[in-house]
């Protein structure tokens, strides 16, 4: 699922991304940002709480996603 609003990011800026999945069923996902050349750069997670750090190469305008891995 792509985010509807975009993001103003410049380049070598560090993003923070924080997410609690429920239920904690053993899910697996993708979650991260589609770039402007419309790539999906993304860390895997699952079940629970989980938090990575994410530094933008280029400035640009980026989408939040997340890719359910069911």
């Amino acid at each position: 699922m792509k985010a509807d609003t975009a993001y103003s990011l410049e380049a070598d800026e560090v993003v923070t991304i924080k997410l609690h999945v429920l239920p904690q069923d053993r899910q697996t996902f993708d979650f991260g940002f589609i770039t402007p050349d419309n790539t999906f750069h993304f860390t895997s997670g699952s079940e629970g709480s989980i938090k990575t750090n994410i530094q933008i190469e280029d400035t640009g305008k980026y989408y939040f996603a997340v890719r359910n891995n069911l």
